[in-house]
């Protein structure tokens, strides 16, 4: 966690990681077409990203950043986030302005905890809450 840093621009996101074999990866929000956030204990939280498909990823060069046991299709996972809710709501207006479009929760990803999000042009640029 102290290595990894998540960089949120208006065309994508990327995560650096790695001290040993330094890995860098950007995920296009035109490529995003839905993702969870997941609230966890104190003040913590993760986002997971899923991608259109026919979008090919590796579960192995995203790990420990692909969500748990998701080989297909693979889920880019932004994880334990300090502040989770601070963090979505930059997505969401970071893939608001790519898409031109407003983004608004529209589904809860899990019990209680979690939420996603969908721009008013449809699931393609589905975003975070």
């Amino acid at each position: 966690a102290n290595t990894t840093i998540y960089t949120i621009t208006n065309h994508r996101l990327v995560l650096r990681f790695g001290v040993a074999l330094p890995m860098m990866i950007n995920i296009p929000w035109h490529r995003v077409s839905a993702a969870d956030l997941q609230l966890g204990g104190h003040n913590t939280g993760s986002i997971a990203l899923t991608v259109e498909p026919g979008q090919k990823l590796s579960y192995w060069l995203l790990w420990p950043y692909a969500k748990p046991w998701r080989f297909s299709p693979v889920q880019p996972m932004l994880r334990c986030i300090t502040d989770p809710n601070d963090v979505a709501e930059k997505l969401r207006l970071a893939v608001g302005e790519h898409d031109g479009s407003e983004v608004t929760a529209v589904r809860d990803a899990s019990p209680a905890t979690s939420a996603g999000l969908e721009t008013a042009a449809g699931p393609r640029s589905a975003a975070f809450s």
